[in-house]
């Protein structure tokens, strides 16, 4: 996934990785 920083903060927000597993909540 290629993202700006910026973009990566708002990603993490929505999203969280787990065990190399993504997960929306």
């Amino acid at each position: 996934m290629a993202a700006e920083p910026e973009d990566n903060c708002i990603s993490f927000v929505e999203m969280k990785f787990i065990n190399n597993t993504l997960y929306f909540v």
